[in-house]
């Protein structure tokens, strides 16, 4: 699927923030120069790991889906996936264990993040980390179903649940 896997390849990038235009305040650092935004990276091995699922709680690993990229409505291999009604499970996105270095140019306003598959000096390690594909208002995540009822604390609260989810990703 990636041709020959390289481990050791660092996928970084700059974030200028003094740039408001997306188009141009990011600009592609150390083995990530090159990559074409958007669908290019789709072919880094790095990345190419993170896909969504269909995961049941409490259910094995040997019990997950993993969904089509393009379509979470079937699973990898074209058969249906009921991504709606959660007798099946609920859909995530699965991040592989990987490691991060983050750092910050104050003096230019600018943050770099760098990447690696495997440890480098400098990098923490990230645990492999499921997060919800869809935010609903019942602590699962379904496709189709209410993001938050009509009342602003509430959708505040549900945006504080899902921060919590996905804070120890550093730990």
């Amino acid at each position: 699927m990636f041709g020959q896997v390289t481990y050791d390849k660092i996928y970084g990038y700059t974030i200028d923030l003094n740039n408001p235009d997306p188009e141009t305040a990011v600009s592609y650092t150390d083995d990530a120069v090159g990559i074409t935004p958007g669908n290019g990276w789709d072919d880094e091995p790095i990345f190419g790991r993170i896909r969504p699922l269909l995961y049941k709680r409490n259910a094995t690993i040997k019990d997950v889906g993993y969904l089509n990229l393009n379509n979470y409505t079937e699973f990898m291999d074209g058969t249906p996936a009921d991504i709606t009604s959660g007798e099946s499970g609920d859909v995530y996105v699965d991040f592989p264990a990987m490691y991060i270095q983050i750092s910050e140019d104050t003096e230019n306003n600018m943050v770099t993040v760098r990447l690696a598959m495997k440890a480098k000096d400098g990098f923490v390690k990230l645990k492999r980390r499921l997060v919800s594909a869809y935010l609903n208002d019942q602590n699962n995540s379904l496709s189709g179903k209410t993001i938050y009822k009509k009342e602003p604390q509430y959708a505040f609260q549900i945006y504080r649940l899902e921060v919590a989810r996905t804070l120890d990703i550093l730990t």
